[in-house]
This record gives structure tokens, sequence and C-alpha cells, in this order.
């Protein structure tokens, strides 16, 4: 983590978007964990070192990272909740198609008055749809949450077609 936190600073001081007197700003390091184990890495790389007496003790470096862990919420936790990470939660592991439809309409909501993060969001939820659903689901490229609901409402429909198709004549 703080090979991270160092390299965005490096690359803050190098396009000169640093703080008045040459400071840098603060960062707020972040984990977002979507496995399935419990989480049991240190958050602290001051954990991992051992404590050593006298004036080394003070330099020993300390960095903290704020651990989202995935698994600890569940669908009723996140639905309620106005912000990206819970989307992006809900959308790694959906119940239904409803579900990834919903999600949809709230980002597209979210994000009217940012189109390019509208925009990258749609290429994500594509991308994270045609893993899921193993390249089962042909999705084209889109553009935007709007065009992308309403291609995944027409490909949910045909793929729920073919499914009971499979089915019945099985």
């Amino acid at each position: 983590m703080m090979s991270y936190v160092w390299l965005l600073y490096q690359d803050l001081i190098k396009a000169k978007q640093v703080l008045p007197q040459r400071r840098l700003p603060p960062v707020l390091p972040i984990v977002l964990y979507n496995g399935d184990a419990p989480w049991t890495a240190a958050s602290n790389i001051a954990d991992l070192i051992p404590k050593v007496p006298g004036l080394v003790a003070q330099f020993l470096p300390s960095m903290q990272y704020l651990l989202i862990a995935e698994n600890r919420y569940t669908e009723a936790d996140l639905a309620p909740m106005h912000n990206l990470v819970a989307a992006v939660m809900r959308l790694q592991h959906p119940h239904n198609q409803a579900e990834v439809l919903a999600v949809i309409d709230r980002l597209n909501d979210w994000l009217a008055d940012n189109p390019e993060l509208m925009r990258i969001f749609a290429i994500w939820i594509r991308a994270v749809l045609l893993r899921q659903s193993k390249h089962h689901l042909a999705l084209p490229k889109v553009q935007d949450l709007k065009e992308l609901k309403m291609t995944v409402v027409v490909k949910f429909q045909m793929f729920s077609i073919f499914f009971v198709f499979k089915i019945i004549n099985f």
C-alpha cells in the first residue's frame, strides 16, 4: 500500500499538482476486497514489523488502510446505500436480473451530471456481465448507462427465452 501511495505522490509532484508550500494532499488508502474468505491481513504495515526499543522505534513505518470487505455486507445492507462502492458490490454478486437493472438505473441517476464517469461505469458493467455470463450473453460495446440498460434488457429477455427453450427441449 505504501508503494501505491508513494507512486501517486510521485505523479502529483511530477505534474506539479501539489498543495501550497509544496505540500502533498492527504490520501485515504482503500482496499476493496471481494473474496469469499474473511480478510485476515494486517491493516497497518506497522503490525508486520517487530517492535524494537529505543530511538529506532519512532522511525518505523506506519500506514493503515480502510478495508471494505464485500463479504461483510448483505444485499439488504447495500440496497439502501447511496454510494458508488455499494453499487459496485451489488453488481459483483447480483441475485437476479432485476437487481442489475435497478443498479444501472441508480447509477444513471447519480451520474447524470458526469458523462465520462457514466461511460466508464457502462464499460465496466458490460465487462462484468460478460464475465458473469461466461460470455454467453452477447453485449455490444456501449457508450453510456442508458444504452447499456436498453441492450441488457433485450439480451436478458433473449437469454431467458433461450434458457426456457433449452429446458423444454432437454
